[in-house]
This record gives C-alpha cells, sequence and structure tokens, in this order.
C-alpha cells in the first residue's frame, strides 16, 4: 500500500503445501480499498476504490429514493427500490454494496420479528384463523394444481424459476402488510387489527408449509435423507437455542433496563453480535435467513400468467374468507388487497434468486415490476375503499346537553401520566357523582408502543395484565379507589391502550364509540411543577388531541391541568364558565351545571356581551343560548351556589382584561373552543391565538408563562357527521 492506495492485480492461483502432500489451492485478489483523493498522484479513476465508491453509492441510492418517495406519497404508493445500474454500480458487482445490503435486510427482518407478538395467534378470534388459513391453504392448493398441469409446457430449464415463482406468490410476510397498514395510517382500526392478526397467521402457517413442502422435496431424494435428518436435528437444536439462551437473555436485559431509560449501548451491540451469530446457525443448518430471458417471450407471457394466477386465488380466498366471517363487503375488498399486497419480502426473495441464477435478468425484471404494480394497487385500492371515521357518521346527540341530569353520565377519561389520572379524578369528583345523578367512566391509559408491530387495547376487566409498567399500574390503583370512594355511584371501567403515538386517537375514538361515552376527557400537552415552570411540552401528545378533535364521535375536553401549583386550601371547588355563545360554550355550560348540583362546588357564569346585542350569533344559535341560559337563571333561584352575570365588552382586548382577572378567582375556568370569526367580543383575539385546538381564550388561559393556580377544560361539542 502506498500513500492509501492498494495495487489492483489479476486474480492469480495459489498453491500451499501442507504436511503430508496436502496442498490448499485458494484465489487471491488485492482490492483497492480507498483512494489518497482527488490531488493524489496515479489515481486513476476513483471509482476504482472499493470504500469511496461504497460512499457514493449509499448517496446515490438514499437521494433517489427519498426523492421518489416524496413525490409518491402523495398517491398513498409506497417505498420501493429502483434499480439502478450505471458505472457507479459495476457489472461484475459490488461485494462491499452487497454484504452491506445483505446486513441490512438482516437487522430488517430481526426487527420486524421482535415486533411480532406469537401469543396474539393464541388471543385472535375464529375470524382472524379463519381467513388466515384459508388464504394460504387455498393459494399453495391451487398453486400445486395449476403447477401439475404447467409442467409439460415448460422447457426444463425453466421449471426451477416456475416453482420458485410460485412459492414466492404464496407468501404472506407480516412486516410487509405491517408496514402497509402504518402508511395508510389504519393500524389501529378494526380492519387494521384483522389484518394483522390474519397476516401473523398466514405468515406462519405460509412459512411453515413452504419449510415442510422443502423437506419433502429433499427427502425425495434417495442419497438426501441423511441431509434432512442433519438439517432437522440442527433446527430443532437452533429452535431451543433461541427459546432457553437468546430468550433468557433478552429477558435478563429488560430487566436490568430502568423503566422509561433506552437500553445501554453495550446490550445493543451484545444483540447485533446475537442477531449475527444466529443468522449463521441459521445458514449453516439449512435454513434460510431471509423469508427464505426479455428475449423467451413465452416464458414471459407464462409468468405473468402465473402472477396473475396466483393474486387472483389469494385475493379471492381471503374475500370469501371474509365475507362468510360477516365483513362487510367493502371491508372485505380492501382486507383482502392488504393482505396480498408485495413489498421488500418478495423483493429479496427474488434477488436472492437472480444472484443463485434460479431467475435470468428477464424473469428478474418481470418479478420486480410485478411487486411495484401489486404494491401500489394495493395501497391505492385500499385507501380508496376503507374510510375509518366513516363508522361514526350518522351518530348524533353524543354529547351532554343531550343526557339527562338524573341519567347517567359516560365519560371516557384519558391519560399518559400519573398526573393526568390524578387531575382526571379532581374533574370528576366535582361531576357530582351520586344516586339520582351517576357516573360511568372509562379509562384509557395510553402507552407508547415500543418494540413491537401489533397495537394492544387490554380489558382489565377481563382479568388482561398490562404490561405498561409500574407507572400503568399506578394509574389503575388511583381510579380504583375513586370507584371505593363513591362506591354505587361510579362505575369505572379500565383499558391500557399500547399503540404508536400517531394512532393512539384511533384507540381513543373507538373506545368512544363502542362505549357510548358523551365526553371524552384529554390531558392537555403541556405540564407545569409547584413553581408553576413548564417540565414537559409534547408535541406529539398535542397532535393526538388535535385528531381526537377531527374524529371524536362525541364531545372532547382538553383539561389544562395545574393543581401542582399552590394555592391555599378550599373546601369549596370554584367553578366558572365563560360564556361568549354558540354550540361549544352551550356544551361547556351544560356540563358546569351538572357540576353545580354538587354542594361542593361554587358556579359562576359569565356572560360576555357585546356592546351592540344584535351582532355576532345567527338567529338560531341566540335563540338557543337564550334558552340554556334561562335555564341556568332558573336553577341559580333555587341554588345559592349558582351565580349568573353579564360583562359588556367592546372588543377582545377588553375580553382580555376580565379573562386575567377571572384566573385568581377560580380553580377551574370552563370555556368553549370554537366560535364564529365574527365575534365581536373576541375580535384580534385569534390573531395571537397559538393554539388553535384550545381555542382564543383556551389559548389565552393555556399560556406556558401563566403562574396562576387556575385550571382549564376546553370543551368541543360533538361534530356531527353526515351520512
Amino acid at each position: 500500500m502506498d500513500d492509501g492506495i492498494v495495487s489492483v492485480e489479476p486474480i492469480r492461483d495459489t498453491r500451499i503445501e501442507l504436511p503430508g502432500n496436502v496442498t490448499n489451492d485458494f484465489c487471491y485478489v488485492d482490492i483497492g480499498l480507498h483512494s489518497p483523493g482527488i490531488w493524489g498522484s496515479g489515481t486513476g479513476n476513483f471509482l476504482k476504490f472499493a470504500l469511496p465508491r461504497l460512499q457514493l453509492q449509499l448517496v446515490v441510492i438514499f437521494t433517489l429514493t427519498q426523492s421518489i418517495h416524496l413525490l409518491l406519497r402523495r398517491f398513498h404508493l409506497p417505498r420501493i427500490l429502483p434499480d439502478v445500474q450505471s458505472a457507479l454500480f459495476p457489472q461484475e458487482g459490488d461485494v462491499y454494496l452487497d454484504l452491506l445490503s445483505k446486513i441490512g435486510y438482516i437487522f430488517f427482518i430481526f426487527l420486524s420479528g421482535v415486533k411480532m407478538d406469537p401469543r396474539t395467534v393464541l388471543r385472535t378470534g375464529i375470524k382472524a384463523w379463519t381467513i388466515g388459513v384459508l388464504s394460504v391453504v387455498v393459494p399453495v392448493t391451487g398453486g400445486l394444481i395449476v403447477s401439475i398441469l404447467n409442467q409439460q409446457r415448460i422447457h426444463r430449464y425453466r421449471w426451477p424459476a416456475y416453482k420458485t415463482i410460485v412459492g414466492i406468490q404464496n407468501l404472506f410476510p407480516f412486516p410487509v402488510i405491517a408496514s402497509m397498514l402504518v402508511d395508510l395510517k389504519i393500524m389501529n382500526s378494526e380492519l387494521g387489527r384483522l389484518a394483522l392478526a390474519s397476516a401473523l397467521i398466514s405468515d406462519l402457517v405460509s412459512n411453515l408449509t413452504a419449510t415442510i413442502i422443502a423437506y419433502g422435496r429433499i427427502g425425495l431424494m434417495g442419497f438426501a435423507k441423511v441431509l434432512i435428518m442433519h438439517s432437522s436435528f440442527l433446527t430443532f437444536g437452533l429452535i431451543l437455542f433461541i427459546l432457553f439462551v437468546a430468550r433468557p437473555l433478552c429477558l435478563w436485559i429488560i430487566q436490568k433496563t430502568p423503566e422509561g431509560k433506552p437500553v445501554s449501548r453495550f446490550h445493543i451491540i451484545l444483540m447485533s453480535l446475537l442477531v449475527l451469530v444466529v443468522v449463521l446457525l441459521t445458514d449453516n443448518v439449512g435454513l434460510n435467513y431471509q423469508y427464505v430471458e426479455l428475449y423467451d417471450l413465452k416464458f414471459i407471457a407464462i409468468v405473468w400468467l402465473v402472477l396473475a394466477v396466483c393474486l387472483a386465488m389469494k385475493l379471492a380466498a381471503i374475500f370469501i374468507s371474509a365475507y362468510f366471517c360477516k365483513v362487510p363487503v367493502k371491508d372485505a375488498v380492501a382486507l383482502a388487497f392488504c393482505m396480498s399486497s408485495q413489498g421488500v419480502v418478495q423483493m429479496s426473495f427474488y434477488y436472492y434468486n437472480a444472484v443463485n441464477q434460479t431467475f435470468d435478468g428477464e424473469t428478474f425484471s418481470m418479478l420486480t415490476t410485478s411487486v411495484l404494480i401489486q404494491a401500489a394497487a394495493a395501497n391505492l385500492v385500499v385507501k380508496s375503499m376503507y374510510d375509518y371515521s366513516r363508522m361514526y357518521t350518522g351518530y348524533q346527540k353524543r354529547d351532554i346537553q343531550h343526557t339527562s341530569p338524573s341519567s347517567e353520565l359516560r365519560v371516557l377519561s384519558c391519560a399518559h401520566r400519573v398526573d393526568d389520572v390524578l387531575a382526571a379524578r379532581k374533574l370528576l369528583e366535582a361531576s357530582f357523582p351520586s344516586k339520582e345523578s351517576p357516573l360511568a367512566v372509562y379509562a384509557l391509559h395510553l402507552v407508547e408502543l415500543v418494540g413491537r408491530a401489533h397495537p394492544q387495547l387490554i380489558d382489565h376487566q377481563l382479568g388482561q395484565k398490562s404490561s405498561g409498567g409500574t407507572r400503568t399500574q399506578k394509574m389503575i390503583e388511583v381510579l380504583s379507589m375513586f370507584e371505593q370512594q363513591f362506591l354505587g355511584f361510579v362505575t369505572v371501567q379500565q383499558f391500557t391502550a399500547m399503540s404508536l403515538t400517531k394512532f393512539m386517537h384511533h384507540d381513543i375514538c373507538t373506545v368512544a364509540f363502542n362505549k357510548l361515552a358523551s365526553l371524552i376527557l384529554l390531558p392537555f400537552h403541556r405540564k407545569w411543577n409547584h413553581q408553576g415552570k413548564v417540565i414537559l411540552d409534547s408535541s406529539s401528545l398535542r397532535a393526538i388531541n388535535c385528531d381526537v378533535l377531527d374524529m371524536a364521535p362525541c364531545s372532547v375536553a382538553i383539561l389544562v391541568d395545574r393543581h401542582k401549583i399552590r394555592r391555599n386550601p378550599s373546601s369549596t371547588y370554584n367553578v366558572s364558565v365563560a360564556f361568549f355563545g354558540g354550540t361549544d360554550d352551550r356544551e361547556a355550560l351544560a356540563y358546569a351545571r351538572r357540576m353545580a348540583l354538587s354542594p361542593g362546588v361554587h358556579l359562576t357564569v359569565v356572560r360576555f356581551v357585546p356592546w351592540d346585542i344584535y351582532a355576532g350569533d345567527s338567529q338560531w344559535d341566540a335563540v338557543l343560548d337564550a334558552e340554556i341560559l334561562k335555564d341556568t337563571r332558573m336553577q341559580g333561584a333555587h341554588q345559592e351556589n349558582i351565580v349568573y352575570r353579564e360583562e359588556r365588552v367592546k372588543d377582545g382586548a377588553e375580553t382580555a382584561l376580565l379573562i386575567h382577572a377571572m384566573e385568581e378567582a377560580f380553580d377551574l375556568i370552563m370555556v368553549g373552543r370554537r366560535h364564529k370569526d365574527d365575534t365581536p367580543q373576541l375580535l384580534g383575539l385569534s390573531e395571537w391565538n397559538d393554539l388553535p385546538e384550545l381555542g382564543p381564550v383556551g389559548d389565552m388561559l393555556a399560556a406556558s408563562d401563566l403562574s396562576t393556580p387556575v385550571s382549564v377544560l376546553v370543551v368541543q361539542h360533538q361534530n356531527v357527521k353526515a351520512i
């Protein structure tokens, strides 16, 4: 080596003589690793050196694939890696890029595998089992029949490629389907959960079937009986190694990692080495660590025919199974295309067989094109056929206004932290749970899904244990004590939803819809300590709240909690409603009037009236506002704990002064989220609105620099969706 240059010499045979007249032959080649740079002498083309070529290859691949993805994602198309060949990718191949791609694929499959929860198979219902098993059995059987019929038509040199194509087409790779559901944002939907459960079963059954068929073919060869026994024995030994060595090691690492803390770098390196060791063992026992010419026009036509027949059989098997399991027709079609989608797993199989020369260049090109077409078509069909939000259309009066004060109020309380549960409990205590006004609380503890691909909704009433750690257990205990405190007046059902953050709103809306909740109670994304300093400001939690506001099947309230900030303790809970008019303000007032039934709550309703009494709300809104305010005044005439007053204001500036004056006087201020843009009492406030999900008044009361101990409840009335 001279100045970083490794001379490239022709391959030459080298013979080493060993004791006993035994020789060892091997090929030897010098490879140019890295160049001294563009200013070096005698370097020639720097692409002749492996390291700079590899770096440039990675840059080109990443830039090209990301650019294409940015273009295609607007059409809901998946990520597909294009096949680029030029001087950058030599025809003779590049061992370093090939090795890097294999290592990357190994860890892709590993990460996909550890995210799969095998116990899910035991918990799935008969619907997922029916769809999962039949979606494999029918195409495999049909593929065998088609293969027998076509055996005489295909040249014997093409027969291995044909059998391989049929086998790969009958795979149901869980990672591909899970990735597709994430891209389409329907993983936590009813269809998504069914697809994940069915895909997991199909993946296990299809791989088991493929293994049995492969072993059977080897067993038919008389000379291979010893080989298959050897491979079976080593395979069984490898499974035992994974179960009794690798798995206990992983559990030990989990126990040694403090809750909420990342796994140490040493353990990550240890697991990475263990993955590579298992891959080497897998390859040596006879398994595949991977999930697993254009001149011959006749064979190319057969290839496309086989692809079409295999796809048709898969679609038919899944659709018919889902239809007989009483899945709606549109959902059954979407499920069929979802589970039949193809992606990186099939691409890896095709590449593996192309490298092994089972496929020629023309066949490989056709197959990779088919992956692109099927993946794109599946995404477009599922996106057009399945609309998660449509399940809420046509449902009305899921709100507090239409819930009688003497009937049960159903509230879905969501929480990410113990502080959220404590704040919700205080609000629920003020909601007057009594024999005349019972309260049903559905507590949903939200845990971010880490290390798994399958979301979980755990029902603690069924005896299911949460895997959210000690934090979730504390949250459960807080509301269990609340139920005991108001025994007979309050019923609490607790759930834990483990999901990706961007899909948590699906779990929230689904539980609220199924439990006929009138109100969803959400924690604010910003938290304060005892001194009034902000200790948490989470953009992901804010995104969850915004998504729930858009999709919710009932009314929604965001609780801005400042209970940690010190205030002189008082036996009376002082509540105020800032009323400007509109459906959201009426919903907030309806909730406050229910609270006022409790003798421990003192309610003050402040109506902000414009100087021009005819400005602002429409005539119908004005009638509804007047009706609920009249009922409030009548209720106040019989209850000393209700005060009603009006404040005449000119614009948003005067409103802001009065709102700030209320901050010191109340424990809780309730306000509607949405108001008309031409509301004179709020004129000018919208220009300073940093958090649109709280509305102009809620945003002002939730300011991060506000250190007063007042909490805020921002209420949105149910969005009634048209049919």
